[in-house]
């Protein structure tokens, strides 16, 4: 189980086929293709739902039971994978991507964060699966609970977005 956390926190935090140097320099590159210098990227203020959110999903992860706290990480990365919303026109990031594509004109190439989970986080999703299988025989519930509580805490995030954009 730790090496596949590590496996996991080594793609996000060092490096991956998407970058040399973890997922964070993807988001200032990204925030370089729309004319912020890393210093801007590195240094913006969090919205007070996304606080709230990453406080929040911090708190699941380290104070409920391991299981809890796996399928909550493991929820965020789902809402990413296409093959579970095909139908919607594939995942979160793919959806944003496309978004930014078309409001914005960028290219692919220019949206590396979003491009990257788009593609990664299908990996990441599966990563734990069989892990809850093995151990999680009689804590389903418990399990769904958390990943539902995820999913509602995505859903604040993206609503402090929408209202920050809005107000744009």
């Amino acid at each position: 189980m730790k090496k596949k956390i590590l496996a996991h926190e080594y793609d996000e935090m060092v490096q991956d086929q998407y970058s040399q140097f973890g997922h964070l320099e993807l988001v200032i590159r990204q925030g370089k293709n729309l004319g912020m210098s890393a210093d801007e990227v590195l240094k913006a203020r969090p919205l007070p739902t996304t606080r709230a959110t990453l406080y929040s999903w911090g708190w699941i992860t380290r104070e409920r039971p391991w299981l809890e706290g796996l399928a909550a990480l493991m929820a965020t990365e789902w809402g990413n994978d296409d093959r579970l919303f095909a139908d919607l026109g594939g995942g979160v990031s793919r959806r944003e991507a496309v978004r930014w594509m078309e409001d914005l004109g960028m290219k692919w190439k220019e949206i590396p964060n979003l491009a990257a989970h788009a593609e990664a986080d299908e990996k990441h999703g599966d990563m734990f699966l069989p892990v809850l299988a093995e151990f999680g025989s009689g804590y389903e519930d418990k399990i769904l609970d958390a990943a539902r509580e995820s999913m509602e805490l995505y859903g604040l995030f993206r609503f402090g977005v929408a209202l920050a954009m809005e107000a744009v």
